[in-house]
């Protein structure tokens, strides 16, 4: 099939036996599928540079779909923000705001600080994310009334609030032990 033929067809350029036979036993020797795998290890494993497994396969994606042309299943792995949000959520958990850097996140994402950058924009702009994620203030704003008649009714509203959206089941051991998922408070409407 000649280049204009593939891009016709949509398929784009399709990895070489050997590279795609390469990604494969690389995923087997790490125990992990083939999506987890960072580009470099099954560039090692076929014998050559991360630059040159790029040119002759295009994408990642491409040998991903060779993979799966291959009869193996590639697997599949949350996209880099969802790992990062994931990721961070948990160190800040356990080690506290000071302790996330972009760097330290990256190797906890498995990722690239700069793709971490490219990602988010900043550190700030991903500690946002994060509060979006798992912050309980919007479940807690859906539960207030819209305009209490005196201070105290605002203050019991409020309380009212926060408790019905503490009392609820204990997050899933994969999020952070001190931080729910907003969507946990059973009267919050996204």
């Amino acid at each position: 099939m000649t280049k204009p033929e593939r891009r016709a067809a949509g398929t784009g350029k399709r990895p070489p036996p050997e590279l795609v036979e390469a990604a494969i036993a690389a995923a087997r020797d790490a125990a992990r599928p083939v999506a987890e795998l960072p580009i470099e290890t099954i560039a090692a494993r076929a014998g050559i540079s991360r630059a040159t497994l790029f040119r002759r396969i295009g994408s990642k994606q491409a040998l991903l779909d060779g993979v799966a042309a291959a009869g193996v299943d590639p697997g599949g792995r949350p996209s880099v923000r969802q790992r990062a949000i994931t990721s961070a959520a948990h160190l800040i958990a356990e080690e506290g705001l000071g302790a996330l850097t972009m760097d330290v996140l990256a190797t906890r994402a498995d990722c690239a600080p700069a793709t971490l950058y490219r990602t988010f924009g900043s550190r700030d702009e991903l500690i946002h994310a994060v509060f979006e994620a798992f912050s309980p203030l919007p479940a807690i704003a859906n539960e207030l009334p819209d305009a209490p008649s005196s201070l105290e009714d605002a203050l019991q509203a409020i309380v009212r609030a926060v408790l019905r959206c503490a009392w609820r089941p204990a997050p899933p051991p994969s999020r952070p032990r001190s931080w729910a998922p907003r969507r946990s408070c059973p009267s919050h409407r996204p």
